[in-house]
């Protein structure tokens, strides 16, 4: 039968774009928010389709509803944080992507690449 667990999607669709599938973890991700169309997991791995294809802006789209959620997931802000950084790569938009670095630390629950933030810092300056 149907798996009935959005999480289960969502590991599978992990799985397919770990090795390289990403039209089968797009679909995944699809079946995880059809079943949850507040899953956070499942935003995120739509969001890491879209951004490993370079569709930037719909990777920002789906992390920002994401964030909207569940804003204290640090998991959301660091992929926000990345795909702001690939989206803009100009030194006036680094702040935006340092924040949710930032932001992504304080939340707590991940341990954030500090080398990534002080290079984002010193860029600015």
């Amino acid at each position: 039968g149907e798996v009935a667990d959005p999480n289960a999607w969502v590991a599978a669709g992990t799985l397919a774009l770990f090795n390289g599938n990403a039209d089968v973890a797009e679909a995944d991700a699809r079946k995880a928010l059809k079943m949850d169309e507040k899953s956070v997991e499942g935003m995120r791995l739509l969001a890491r389709v879209y951004f490993a294809s370079k569709r930037f802006e719909l990777s920002a789209f789906v992390l920002k509803r994401a964030a909207d959620i569940d804003p204290g997931n640090a998991l959301v802000q660091q992929d926000l944080g990345l795909t702001d950084l690939e989206m803009k790569p100009e030194r006036r938009f680094r702040a935006e992507a340092r924040q949710a670095f930032e932001r992504a630390g304080k939340v707590g629950g991940v341990v954030t690449d500090n080398q990534a933030v002080n290079r984002i810092s010193h860029s600015d300056q």
